[in-house]
């Protein structure tokens, strides 16, 4: 029983890691074209990001490689909930058809 709570409490962290990598990758290009200094929030969110996800998978790296599996498997989950959740825009949909 153990092993199947570990699996799924990494799985959760991963899911927690990726929604906030993603999320605040998203969140970071929506607001480029907006900053005076668009390398430095650019550089700035990716060391944030890098940095949060990397002490969470290396908290559960202590646990074995099959703390690792489920977490990854939880980060890319979260990757595509969010291409789901947000997904392009109407714009961006139709003015892809239009040039193609």
């Amino acid at each position: 029983m153990e092993g199947v709570i570990g699996a799924v409490a990494a799985a959760s962290v991963g899911l927690f890691a990726g929604l906030f990598f993603f999320g605040t990758l998203w969140w970071t290009v929506r607001r480029l074209r907006k900053a005076s200094r668009p390398h430095l929030l650019l550089v700035g969110s990716l060391l944030l990001r890098a940095a949060v996800v990397l002490v969470a998978f290396y908290a559960l790296a202590a646990r074995g490689l099959w703390a690792i599996v489920p977490a990854a498997l939880g980060f890319v989950l979260a990757r595509n909930l969010l291409v789901r959740r947000i997904g392009p825009s109407p714009k961006e949909v139709s003015a892809e058809k239009a040039a193609t």
